[in-house]
């Protein structure tokens, strides 16, 4: 069996930001800055942690490491795996940032990061409130409320349909 391990080689970078560009053009305009990076934005009301989009980061390096891989960017490979989906407009629909009055950013190293702070506005720390984690992961994972049953329900999306 062959070996997929899968090391970060930095921390990947999580905020909460907003922007005053247009969501769509935002999301085109971070596809460009980030050609050589990978970066994410969300909708906030969708991530319970930090922990979360890194599971989503190491699952999508290790879709296109086994080649597969549903999309042609670990970025949207990311949507499709915090969505629990194959389906990508689904993914956008269920997970994607709606608006760019805020989203939840995510960047696989600082250098993606600082190309991006000039889109951005009000970046903080990602802080959910744990009465908002709580109905997130009840949402998510309903017969545990845990985080561990979402990480393997990620994982397993790509078995069901």
């Amino acid at each position: 069996m062959q070996d997929f391990n899968i090391e970060l080689q930095n921390k990947p970078i999580v905020k909460y930001a907003s922007s005053d560009v247009y969501i769509k053009i935002l999301t085109m305009s971070i596809t460009k800055r980030a050609k050589n990076g990978v970066v994410q934005i969300f909708n906030p009301e969708f991530i319970f942690s930090e922990n979360q989009l890194s599971c989503a980061y190491i699952n999508s390096l290790s879709a296109f490491k086994r080649k597969s891989n549903l999309s042609r960017s670990i970025a949207m490979e990311m949507l499709l795996f915090v969505a629990m989906t194959k389906k990508i407009d689904e993914a956008v629909k269920i997970a994607g940032a709606r608006t760019n009055s805020g989203f939840v950013l995510f960047c696989d190293t600082n250098a993606t990061y600082k190309k991006l702070l000039p889109m951005l506005k009000d970046v903080s720390p990602l802080r959910i409130p744990n009465d908002k984690k709580t109905k997130i992961l009840k949402r998510l994972a309903p017969s545990t409320g845990e985080e561990a049953e979402i990480f393997e329900r990620m994982a397993l999306s790509r078995l069901n349909d």
